[in-house]
Parts: C-alpha cells; structure tokens; sequence
C-alpha cells in the first residue's frame, strides 16, 4: 500500500517529465480534493498514511487528465479569488493572478475605504518596474526622441507608470463589468463593497450560467445584476461611473501558440481579441462616453479600467487619447509588465 508521501514524490516526477509546471503543488491539490482535506497542509500530517485502492482509482483519473494539460482548477471544479472561492470550468476563463491585482488597484484606487498596507504583490511589481526603469534609463541617450504618447504629456516610450492623485468614487457607485465571464470582478467588487451598484454583462450564455452560479454561491444573487450582449448592448441602462473590462486581447494568429491548457480548455471566445488582439478593447474605448455620467456635477466621470495583453499598453493608451480620454495612465502587474489602464471621461 502506497503513502501520502510515495504518491506525492512518484506524481511529482511524472508531472515534472510531461511538463506541468509547480509539479509538487498540483499534485498535494489533487490528493488533498480527493481526500477532501480542506487544506493541502493537511497532507503534511498524514505523510506515512496509506492509500486504498478506492482513494487512489481517483486520483489516477485526475493525474492523467492534469498531464494531458488539464487545468488544475478545472479538475478541482474551484479556484480561490480574492479570499473566496468561486466555480471554475470551460465555461469561462481560468482567473488569473493578474486579474485580482487589477481588482486591488480598483478597490485600493478607485474605492477606498481604509489605508491598507501595501500587499506584497505591490513590492514585487515596484521591485520590478525599479529595476527595469534603471535598467533603460543606463541604455537611454539623451538623444532619445520623443513619442506621440510622451508628447501628449501620458506616458514615455517605455509605458511608465504615475503615482498622481486620483479622485476616489462614491461608495455607492455604478459599476459595469463587461464581459464578466465566470463573474469574478462584478462579484469581487460587489462584496468588498457592499454599497455598490454592481452589473455586469456577457455574450457567452455559458460564462453567464457559470457567473449567476458563483452569485448563487456566495450569496450575491440580488447584488449584482447579470445580462447577456455585446459589450454595452443588452447592458442595462447607464450611466456608469466605473466599466471594468477584462476583455479577449489575445491576438487571433497567436492563439495556436499558447500553452495547451489555455488553448485547449479556455473559451476561444473567452481569448481571441481579433487580428491584433484589440478589436473589443477599441470598441469599448468607442463606446463607452455615451455611458458617462451627466457633466452636472464636480468630477462627474466615467472611469474606464482595462485589464490587457503584453506590449499593447501605447496603443490602448493612444487609442484613449484620442477618444478624449483623461489622466490616462498604466500600472504594472506583478512581473513588470503594463497591463493596466485607467482613464476617465466627462459625460457632455
């Protein structure tokens, strides 16, 4: 009879050979699910305990699938976000790291409570866009021409990020997440702050039986409200003073080429962004100022926050110049990459 410890070491070799990343991890995820350990630290406890032949028939099933390229959070059917767990399947995207980092520069930006202390993500993505910045301010010339972007007073040719004042919402905010997917960001928001008036839209019927089922779960059914359309079509009736968008921005010609458990498993809707990855991201730049609040009121505006590819920040961010965007800026993730952009427009 095989240990705890034998098939956490065997498994961990033989995700290594087939390529899964965080081998070990994966495989203590599966074994806690099977064993329905509500913490994979508990594993740790019972390393000399043997497995049954009814504990292991299981887990071989879900090891195989995991090594086909399975994700993992497909085949423990969750996936932690934010400090609550929310459904997770092919219907919609697999949530990225990335995502919450958005949804925490949103809440401690956007709509703050308290000062919180700065999470250790926000040390890890300041260590690496310090280290970057040096690295190109060493290569730089002061020759270097200027851009369009850096003209314009936004952002220089590298996409730098600023630390400028930014104007809080009301606790009771309109806030439109579009394409929503399994709802992570509507329903992220809508507990966090609970004063909040959440929507959010999708055209996937799928991702929207999925995002209502999360609702469900977490007891945010009447908090936020779900409808299907084409971005801010079947949306209901604005104004908003907050869209959140964490839209397709892959582009279409590149999408053979990530990993297979993107691929293979998340909605290809859920990831083509068109020809250069941008086609929904420009349409909902366009759109969104018919959404903005009335200019009756002091700093009445729409905010606009994006979530997008690798190397697309200058031309989202140009693309929000002129649309007439205001205080345009990006933020870097957590490896130093600009894949965040907030922007406001007034409403006529």
């Amino acid at each position: 009879m095989k240990t705890v410890l034998e098939v956490i070491q065997a498994t961990t070799a033989f995700f290594e050979k087939n390529g899964v990343e965080s081998a070990r991890l994966n495989i203590e995820h599966l074994l806690a699910h099977v064993l329905k350990k509500k913490r994979r630290v508990d594993l740790y406890l019972e390393f000399d305990r043997g497995l049954s032949e009814a504990e292991l028939e299981p887990l071989r099933v879900l090891v195989k699938r995991r090594a086909r390229g399975e994700p993992l959070q497909h085949l423990l059917g969750t996936v932690e976000f934010f400090g609550r767990e929310f459904r997770c399947d092919g219907r919609a995207l697999v949530p990225r790291p990335e995502t919450e980092h958005l949804v925490e520069l949103i809440l401690q930006n956007l709509l703050p409570v308290t000062r919180a202390p700065k999470p250790r993500w926000a040390e890890l993505a300041a260590a690496a866009a310090a280290r970057e910045e040096a690295a190109a301010d060493g290569a730089a010339s002061e020759s270097e021409a200027t851009t369009p972007l850096a003209a314009a007073g936004v952002v220089s040719e590298k996409i730098e990020t600023t630390t400028a004042a930014i104007s809080p919402l009301p606790a009771d905010a309109r806030v439109l997440d579009v394409g929503t997917g399994s709802g992570i960001i509507a329903l992220t928001l809508a507990a966090e702050r609970p004063a909040l008036r959440v929507a959010a839209v999708d055209a996937s019927r799928a991702a929207l039986a999925l995002a209502r089922e999360n609702a469900e779960a977490l007891g945010l059914a009447q908090r936020v409200e779900f409808s299907r359309g084409d971005l801010f079509q079947g949306a209901p009736t604005g104004p908003f003073d907050l869209v959140v968008a964490n839209l397709p921005y892959v582009p279409a010609g590149e999408i053979a080429n990530l990993a297979p458990e993107v691929r293979d498993f998340d909605p290809r809707e859920a990831l083509d962004g068109g020809a250069d990855g941008l086609t929904l991201v420009a349409r909902l730049i366009a759109e969104a100022p018919a959404h903005a609040p009335p200019a009756t009121a002091a700093g009445s505006a729409l905010h606009l926050a994006l979530e997008i590819g690798h190397a697309q920040a200058a031309e989202v961010v140009n693309l929000l110049i002129e649309a007439g965007y205001e205080d345009v800026r990006t933020e870097r993730d957590f490896q130093g990459v600009a894949r965040f952009v907030f922007a406001k427009i007034r409403g006529g």
